[in-house]
């Protein structure tokens, strides 16, 4: 049985970007968007657009 990614890996590329907006005083959102290139570094997984966020309140 071959699983998905067994292979020879090579390399992997992560593009990562982030930016936090600071709502108000003691409130943020984060946005990120992360983009990885030949995941597992085999070519066997395709390429994998990852989308969130995180919020933050400050007590």
């Amino acid at each position: 049985m071959e699983l998905l990614g067994n292979g020879n890996p090579t390399q992997e590329t992560v593009i990562e970007w982030a930016y936090r907006v600071q709502l108000a005083k003691l409130a943020f959102i984060q946005p990120d968007v992360r983009w990885e290139i030949r995941p597992s570094g085999t070519g066997r997984i395709p390429d994998a657009l990852i989308l969130g966020a995180e919020f933050g309140v400050t007590f």
